[in-house]
């Protein structure tokens, strides 16, 4: 950190010139017409040799040498359109958009045809916020280059930023409230409460009401660093906190320092959280006798602007009378939309948390004028302007002065600001947006918004406002701070290493009680990997980021270059500097003409020459296409070799520069073929292999529409058929959101769509009831007047058509519609499948028209199940009391558990009773019952709309343990399963203890546990299905997969046979195997079930465990098994049994290689081919057919996942859809 203690010019960095912006017109070119003008030989040569010079400058990324260069060449040769077009281009790059759209509309009308120029000028339009303006340049380049698909795309995204923009402004309201009200009103319904697992930095509660303190702040800090997010409510709360301070500012807020007082000046942030924090370590933070005065530009482009922003507000809100914020030209609205805030604030913390932070924006004050409050320190030097009592006073301000003269302070003091954005003209604009030039009087804005002022515009503003000097930031500085005209005006800069690569130093200025000044520098500290401008969105975003990554490419290799390089393929040729062309261009004779020539001249018909020349222009044509081919393919896999360095890129990655591609018209051709060799690729040669051709891209477009149309059709014709509707009418309801839904997460209003023909607005809200009180309802009925004109008889005929009324539900609370929607979404009443979305918000009613029909809450369904309950009593009751100390030590912090380790749990009476009784406990799964099944009839429909959709109904209980009955390992047979709990996944708790509790039956024989035990891993493979709730079973399985494995122990341990039971082991661990690939579950679970499995017990602080842990091992034959014997029959137990006359009573008869299952000789069990059991082959598997893949999907040709499956479930074929999705495809489900 360096400092100086005087304001002179002297006190300014001596390299600090270098860094000035290039590009004021030279007085040369005031009088320039675009009219041809005669240019000598000489000058043209002049010209040529001073553009290659600006050129090298360009590659280099010295833009203000470019600039400059390309200035002189123009001079030369004011007719070469390219000379216009290149300092365009270096002004970009410089970031003077206003200088830029000038030379581009310059080189646009010495060649019309000019695409680059018409480019570059629609990218300065987009910089200026002009996208109107952009969009008619997109056009041009269009009529010129039809197949330019990359403009083509920006021109639309380009368009929907100007629907955007215009449909937000079509649907304010005069007089609605201001983001302030409607947070203060939101937070007094209730509605955005902290979350009670909130574990992070606490705001103070008194008195009902919020407050800060500096602990907070810390606080607040550190959960930053660690990369979380505050609750919503706390960020309201200090945003709110900080607007009651500015709302009561004036426009140009006075601050006095005090006798030992000094004031910090910290010019530009831009979302640079960990710099701003080192600055803040720096300057130490507001006390009473240090103030500090952040001066704009806190937010876009750094990817931290919502920290940075939280910060500074905080602080405001703790220290109002030491802190103080000026507005800069980032903190509006068009400029957040284009450089990522709106984005990170949407992102982070919702749609209305930006518009609070866009409303406060404009409450905070446009300039402060900090007052000394003791006789300046002179030191010899020239008397400086003072106030009119004397003393030193500076005028802090983001960008600068005015257009017009006689401005005075109190005028800007009465500045309307609240509510208002910047504009493009006006006081308020010129205030955030103008810059200083060297040269005397006004200017125009290189930037393209506001004005430039020279040293006299602001000698004579300090003189008439008695203004000591002007301070200012918004431009980079490479040193910091600049002190330019003559001493009176200094820019700051704060934002060090800008967007990762500019390489600057960052400072602030501190000016004590008599007003003076000293400048203090500090480097860039290092920050989390993320890209600046991470959130901007659209490729508009895309476009601003190439120009500022190439802007500052010189320093460092930006960490984000690898994923821009396809965005920056497809856009660098627009960006590419032309080379000059000459008049009369020259093509490259071949050796094949010239020994024409050397054998003398042979004359030919003029078929002949026709012919030639039509060949040669196909060679040509094929050349150069795959030649683009080629640059295309290495633009996109980044392969070098063999590639020659183009000049025509200005795109720099460190130490490479790649090659882009993009259509040229036969202009732009041809200009690429002329010029130097340093920056032209040479012309390829005749002999390049053609293009290969391969499909048209029409043809793979109308290929996948035409599968999506299949898939569609697949997904609805069931539906379709069953309610007389067109699978296109279907398809249309699957993606309607609400009416109108502005993203309010207030509102407490829903739509609903495909409501049955006969409803009333009674039973709608009778039905929607369900789920809390309904305050009121509307259905929209279909228009009857008669239909007249064109037309007519198909409009009559659709109306015909049964297509579903729509309608409105406005419930009392959010937390009622949040559960409809939950619920109802997707629900089929009366055959008709209903569409739930959010709606605009609506008046809530003073008291509810519908209620439910249970008063008082609706209760959540239970966490555990009896089901789960008395699978887990049978299986403590069958072991000995160390089990139960066991499974109370290993399930310590699973809430599934809690009825077995909380003695004051509601359930745990019912669970002591289960235990303690003296009667045999039945299982609760009964595996010996019927195993018949049955069609989805009726009654089945009608109970899934009598019971809620968290809720398996009995009869499809009773139909799913059926099918568990009758599980056998076939696949067919699990896809049916599978497909029921993806159907049932809203009551996935429920579906789990069914099959757990299946799976902990004693009486079961092992092929079937292993067959359930697939079935649980086929549906955790299709837990991330596109079907609403599949991803509970993840969830579900894991809390309950412990006691299984315990279960499944006991039989491997049971096995008086090593290699038997190692075959069982091995069945299980594959499993285990398949949800560790998958990464189902966290890696400490996975071993924790293979412990399990293996019997470890760790960490049980019993004796009885420690006795166990130093037996030492026997003969496995002479151990007792700890299974229960008594009840599980043994897989190796031999039972001489018919195989031929098989049957269900055969059910739980011990396993025996003689043994069979469904009239088939049992093989192996798993799948995988494991040679023999106690010295039988094993040849084929449980349904008789060879696996010849593994379990785990990679692929399973012949399990679940691959194989179109016959037969039916319920009645229809197995190969319609499960909630959607196809069976025969369950992989892309997974």
């Amino acid at each position: 950190m360096s400092g100086a203690s005087s304001s002179s010019p002297s006190s300014s960095p001596a390299g600090s010139t270098s860094t000035l912006p290039s590009s004021v017109p030279s007085p040369e070119l005031k009088n320039l017409t675009l009219d041809a003008v005669s240019v000598s030989d000489e000058d043209r040569a002049e010209a040529a040799r001073m553009k290659d010079l600006a050129n090298k400058a360009f590659i280099n990324h010295d833009f203000t040498t470019a600039a400059r260069l390309y200035s002189e060449a123009i001079e030369k040769n004011p007719n070469e359109p390219t000379l216009w077009c290149n300092r365009a281009y270096a002004r970009m790059k410089l970031e003077e958009y206003g200088y830029a759209l000038t030379d581009a509309t310059h080189a646009i009308q010495l060649d019309s045809r000019y695409v680059k120029a018409y480019y570059r000028r629609a990218t300065c339009y987009m910089q200026i916020l002009k996208p109107q303006s952009a969009v008619a340049d997109f056009r041009k380049i269009l009529a010129l280059e039809p197949q330019n698909a990359t403009v083509r795309a920006q021109m639309v995204s380009t368009q929907k930023l100007i629907r955007k923009i215009e449909f937000e402004k079509a649907i304010e309201v005069e007089g609605e409230k201001s983001p302030v009200d409607r947070c203060y009103e939101i937070i007094a319904e209730g509605g955005c409460d902290v979350d009670k697992a909130y574990t992070g930095p606490q705001l103070v509660l008194e008195d009902g009401k919020y407050g800060i303190t500096y602990e907070f702040i810390k606080a607040m800090i550190q959960w930053f660093k660690d990369g979380k997010t505050l609750p919503k409510r706390y960020v309201w709360e200090i945003v709110l906190g900080a607007h009651e301070h500015f709302s009561k500012s004036a426009s140009l807020v006075n601050v006095d320092l005090q006798n030992g007082v000094t004031c910090d000046v910290i010019g530009d942030v831009h979302g640079q959280f960990y710099d701003m924090l080192h600055l803040f370590s720096l300057t130490g933070e507001p006390n009473e006798k240090h103030y500090l005065l952040m001066n704009g530009d806190l937010v876009d482009r750094g990817s931290w602007s919502i920290e940075v922003i939280l910060t500074a507000f905080a602080f405001k809100w703790l220290y109002p009378n030491y802190m103080f914020i000026n507005r800069g030209n980032h903190e509006a609205k068009e400029m957040n939309r284009t450089y990522g805030f709106e984005g990170e604030a949407k992102h982070k913390h919702g749609e209305q948390s930006y518009k609070l932070f866009a409303h406060v924006f404009t409450t905070l004050p446009l300039a402060t004028l900090l007052n000394a409050t003791k006789p300046p320190v002179t030191n010899g030097k020239p008397d400086a302007i003072l106030s009119p009592q004397g003393l030193k006073r500076y005028f802090v301000v983001h960008g600068g002065l005015f257009s017009k003269d006689q401005v005075t302070l109190d005028d800007i003091s009465k500045i309307d600001r609240i509510g208002r954005q910047p504009g493009q003209e006006g006081l308020m604009c010129e205030l955030l947006w103008t810059d200083p030039q060297d040269a005397p009087g006004r200017g125009p804005s290189k930037r393209g918004v506001g004005i430039a002022f020279g040293p006299d515009v602001t000698r004579r503003w300090c003189t008439l406002n008695g203004v000591s000097g002007i301070i200012r930031s918004h431009e980079v500085r490479q040193d910091g701070y600049q002190v330019e005209h003559d001493g009176l005006c200094t820019t700051v800069f704060s934002a060090p290493n800008y967007v990762d690569q500019a390489g600057n130093k960052g400072a602030y200025i501190r000016i004590d009680s008599a007003g003076t000044q000293q400048y203090f520098q500090y480097d860039a500290v290092p920050h989390p990997a993320m890209k600046p401008m991470a959130y901007v969105q659209g490729g508009l975003g895309s476009m601003m980021m190439i120009l500022l990554l190439d802007k500052f490419a010189t320093h460092t290799s930006p960490p984000c270059a690898k994923g821009m390089d396809k965005t920056k393929s497809k856009l660098a040729a627009f960006f590419d500097n032309d080379e000059e062309e000459s008049s009369f261009p020259q093509k490259p004779v071949d050796d094949a003409k010239v020994s024409q020539y050397t054998a003398g001249k042979v004359r030919k018909s003029r078929r002949e020459r026709e012919q030639e020349a039509a060949e040669a222009k196909r060679r040509e044509e094929e050349a150069n296409a795959a030649k683009a081919y080629a640059e295309f393919i290495d633009a996109f896999e980044g392969d070098d070799v063999g590639r020659k360095k183009s000049g025509v890129n200005f795109v720099k990655s460190s130490t490479e520069s790649k090659t882009a591609y993009t259509p040229l018209d036969k202009t732009a051709f041809e200009r690429q073929n002329q010029g130097s060799a340093v920056h032209r690729s040479p012309s390829p040669s005749p002999n390049t292999v053609p293009k290969p051709k391969g499909k048209r891209a029409m043809d793979a477009f109308l290929e996948e529409i035409k599968k999506d149309q299949a898939e569609r059709e697949a997904k609805y014709s069931r539906h379709a058929q069953g309610h007389g509707r067109s699978v296109t009418a279907l398809a249309a309801y699957e993606g309607q959101s609400g009416s109108k839904d502005r993203g309010d997460p207030q509102t407490s209003n829903v739509f609903v769509a495909n409501l049955p023909p006969h409803v009333t607005e009674q039973t709608l809200g009778q039905f929607f009831a369900r789920t809390g009180p309904v305050g009121s309802v509307k259905v929209m009925w279909p228009r009857t007047d008669s239909t007249v004109g064109p037309g007519a008889e198909m409009t009559a005929s659709r109306r015909t058509k049964n297509t579903g009324l729509s309608g409105f539900v406005s419930y009392m609370k959010r937390k009622d519609a949040e559960r409809a929607l939950r619920e109802f979404d997707g629900f089929d009443w009366g055959g008709s499948i209903l569409r739930v979305g959010w709606s605009k918000a609506v008046p809530i009613a003073a008291k509810p028209l519908y209620g439910p029909q249970i008063h008082g809450h609706i209760e959540e369904e239970e966490a555990v199940t009896d089901t789960f309950i008395r699978a887990v009593a049978a299986e403590v009751k069958g072991h000995d009391t160390s089990y139960e100390e066991t499974l109370h030590e290993r399930e310590q912090n699973n809430p599934k558990f809690a009825f077995l380790l909380l003695k004051d749990h509601h359930r745990h009476a019912y669970y002591r009773s289960l235990v303690e009784s003296k009667d045999p406990l039945e299982p609760e799964f009964d595996d010996e019952a019927s195993t018949i099944l049955y069609s989805t009839d009726s009654a089945e429909e009608s109970e899934r709309e009598r019971v809620r959709k968290t809720v398996l109904g009995r009869l499809a209980r009773r139909r799913f343990e059926s099918m568990l009955r009758a599980l056998s390992g076939k696949r067919g047979e699990i896809a049916r399963c599978m497909a029921f709990s993806l159907e049932h996944a809203e009551a996935a708790h429920e579906v789990a203890d069914i099959i757990v509790a299946s799976l902990l039956v004693d009486g079961t024989p092992v092929p079937r546990k292993v067959a359930r035990l697939h079935l649980i891993c086929d549906i955790l493979h299709n837990s991330a299905a596109s079907v609403p709730s599949a991803w509970k079973f993840r969830l579900e399985f894991q809390s309950r997969l412990g006691i299984v494995f315990d279960h499944l122990a006991n039989i491997y341990h049971s096995f008086p046979g090593r290699i038997t039971a190692e075959t069982f082991k091995k069945q299980i661990t594959a499993v285990v195997d398949i949800w560790e690939d998958w990464i189902v579950f966290p890696p400490d679970f996975t071993a924790e079930l293979r412990q399990r499995l293996d019997g470890v017990v760790k960490d049980i602080p019993s004796s009885k465990a420690d006795e166990t842990s130093h037996v030492e091992p026997k003969n496995m034959e002479n151990v007792t098994s700890r299974f229960k014997a008594s009840t599980f029959r043994l897989a190796t137990d031999y039972t001489a049994a018919d195989g031929a006359n098989h049957s269900r009573s055969d059910d739980g008869e011990p396993m025996d290689v003689a043994s069979d299952l469904d009239g088939e000789i049992v093989h192996d069990v798993d799948g995988e081919s494991v040679g023999d059991i106690d010295g039988v082959l094993l040849n084929e598997d449980v349904d008789g057919e060879p696996l010849d893949d593994d379990l785990d999907g990679v692929p399973l040709a012949d399990y679940v996942d691959g194989e179109p499956m016959q037969g039916d479930v319920d009645g229809v074929p197995i190969d319609e859809d499960v909630d959607g999705m196809p069976i025969d495809n369950v992989n892309d489900i997974g």
